[in-house]
């Protein structure tokens, strides 16, 4: 239709932190059209996001942390070798890490972030295009 269309969405699935979203256009004729992504933020009691999905050069993890510490970002393959790793100090407040995942073959990983002390502090799926 040539005329202005509103189209309403609600994710359930939808986790606090950072939430991207598209939309295709399929027209008759079968041409697809993606608009642009759009991020939307989401408050709760543990903000936390990984982008872009799918990755292709690098793969970002937001964490609000509610204290200072020493925390390790790393990234797993299905059989839990450890592929990529980084140690970085965490500051209270909103913090971005960021692991290059260009190299790496197209696939499903695990990111996992860890205090010193070990301690799981977020698990989320990473897909690699």
């Amino acid at each position: 239709t040539t005329r202005l269309q509103e189209y309403g969405f609600f994710d359930a699935k939808a986790r606090s932190g950072m939430n991207y979203y598209r939309l295709r256009q399929v027209d008759l004729d079968g041409t697809e059209t993606p608009s642009n992504v759009i991020g939307i933020r989401l408050k709760g009691s543990q903000d936390a996001a990984v982008y872009p999905v799918p990755a292709t050069d690098m793969v970002y993890l937001e964490w609000t942390f509610q204290t200072d510490r020493s925390v390790t970002l790393q990234l797993m393959d299905a059989r839990g070798q450890v592929l990529r790793a980084r140690s970085a100090e965490g500051h209270k407040g909103l913090q971005r890490f960021a692991l290059d995942v260009s190299a790496l073959p197209a696939g499903l990983y695990q990111m996992v972030l860890q205090d010193a002390g070990g301690s799981l502090l977020h698990r989320a799926p990473v897909s690699v295009q």
